[in-house]
């Protein structure tokens, strides 16, 4: 079978970069940068705030004082229950968690809250 006698005309290594070729053509006349970690997402916003947010934290703050062993010991528990609570009021997920999240690390400050170093989880743990 001669050289002109095959089904294609280019070989699979000229056809892949081809393609590559065009790719990158392509991409120049985009002329959007391309990143492993995509592009930065701006801070998602607040869902309560002033008068609102306050009580929010008060009322974290009721649930957290509660704790026996470690002030930390509600931690999941109350940020699971207010990030359902807004989910199910209709609020996304992501914003959600986020909002719980910042409601109750603000509780845990104000309760006085300070997470242990690592040597120091490791002696309680070891006790």
């Amino acid at each position: 079978m001669g050289k002109h006698d095959q089904p294609y005309p280019f070989t699979l290594n000229e056809l892949m970069l081809a393609a590559i070729r065009a790719d990158a053509t392509r991409r120049e006349l985009n002329r959007s940068a391309i990143t492993l970690a995509g592009p930065q997402k701006a801070k998602p916003k607040r869902l309560f705030r002033g008068q609102e947010r306050e009580q929010l934290i008060t009322g974290m703050m009721v649930h957290l004082r509660r704790w026996r062993k470690s002030k930390f010991e509600f931690e999941g528990y109350t940020r699971a229950g207010l990030r359902s609570a807004l989910c199910l009021k209709g609020y996304a997920w992501h914003l959600s968690d986020n909002e719980a999240d910042e409601i109750v690390r603000e509780g845990l400050h104000r309760i006085g809250a300070v997470r242990p170093h690592e040597e120091e989880e490791e002696a309680v743990s070891e006790e």
